[in-house]
């Protein structure tokens, strides 16, 4: 149905729902592009209206060509015993399932139509690389930057450099007040780099400017190979345009169409008018890529030690109420809820 399309149901967005149009078996299917074993999958209704058209929802796990994994891992919802879906209905695998694609559909009764509104689909297994849970739960590139060694021109303590790849909120920016900066001494040609550690095929920088910004126009972004030192591509500031603004975003995505924009580091330079001196200041500089194995946007945003668990498969003796094991580990404040039992675990 119009603006419903099926990509609604895994956008992490509750509030946007994939909504089919009125059919007799109408469907809805997620492809995980690999074998996953499934732990559980979890279908949140809409949560505005019509929670009764996801009465009798079916839910099967497929192979790569589609089939059936196995007829007992098919689940379906029994409105009688469970009552009407108001927020969650889960399936929990005892013996996770080996499934490539999971498949989710309602049966209207003969001559009829009905609706499939689905609000989200969580499908919860071991993370691999090629996932979303593996790159900061978003469905879009990531900043492979974080964490990563970096240097500049002047400044004295390294950790000032470090300060780059420190997260700032807008207002902080704009305000130029309670930031962690990175700053050179005034000097002809400033610079600061990252060193990525290892090639990447690089679509976008970002880089954030505390208070004034105009001190930063002319700003020029080279993305380097570190193995010869040379320059694959650079963009500068065209402070004709105007002023360079609190977040200046450098775009490279139009050069992927030719070639990849595999560089190993990334290095910020404010170059001088006739070796006068300058100050290169940044709040925080984002290198957007595909995430790879070791980087900081695969083992969560942070610097510091971490809650290995996250993204982990998770298991309890029953659900109750939606409250799956998982929500023990999402890093939100989600209970996790099992029915009432002797043992509960």
């Amino acid at each position: 149905m119009e603006g419903g399309v099926a990509g609604n149901a895994v956008d992490g967005i509750i509030s946007n729902i994939s909504h089919t149009e009125c059919e007799e078996n109408p469907w809805w299917q997620v492809d995980l592009e690999t074998p996953h074993e499934i732990y559980t999958v979890a279908v949140v209704n809409r949560q505005d209206c019509c929670q009764e058209r996801l009465d009798h929802v079916l839910i099967e796990l497929l192979d790569e060509d589609g089939q059936l994994v196995e007829l007992s891992h098919t689940e379906q919802h029994d409105p009688n015993m469970e009552g009407t879906i108001v927020n969650v209905y889960t399936v929990d695998y005892a013996k996770p399932p080996v499934a490539s694609k999971v498949r989710i559909s309602v049966s209207a009764p003969p001559g009829s139509c009905d609706f499939l509104n689905i609000a989200e689909v969580q499908v919860f297994g071991y993370c691999q690389f090629s996932d979303a849970c593996m790159t900061g739960h978003k469905c879009h590139l990531e900043n492979v930057a974080q964490c990563k060694p970096t240097a500049m021109s002047s400044g004295g303590d390294p950790k000032v450099a470090v300060d780059a790849l420190t997260a700032q909120t807008e207002e902080q920016l704009v305000a130029g007040t309670d930031v962690a900066v990175a700053k050179t001494e005034c000097e002809a040609d400033p610079s600061w780099q990252v060193d990525l550690k290892a090639p990447h095929n690089i679509s976008m920088v970002a880089v954030f400017i505390p208070g004034d910004s105009n001190k930063m126009n002319g700003l020029l972004v080279e993305l380097v190979d570190m193995e010869t030192g040379n320059v694959v591509t650079s963009k500068q500031h065209d402070p004709g345009t105007g002023a360079v603004g609190n977040v200046a975003i450098f775009d490279f995505e139009a050069e992927n169409d030719l070639k990849e924009n595999l560089a190993s580091m990334v290095r910020l330079r404010l170059p001088s008018n006739g070796g006068a001196c300058t100050t290169l200041e940044m709040a925080e500089v984002q290198v957007f890529s595909d995430c790879w194995e070791g980087a900081a946007c695969v083992t969560w945003p942070s610097c510091s030690y971490e809650n290995v668990a996250a993204c982990k498969a998770a298991t309890q003796s029953s659900t109750f109420d939606g409250g799956v094991a998982w929500k023990a580990i999402d890093g939100h404040q989600a209970l996790a809820h099992t029915k009432c039992e002797e043992e509960p675990w």
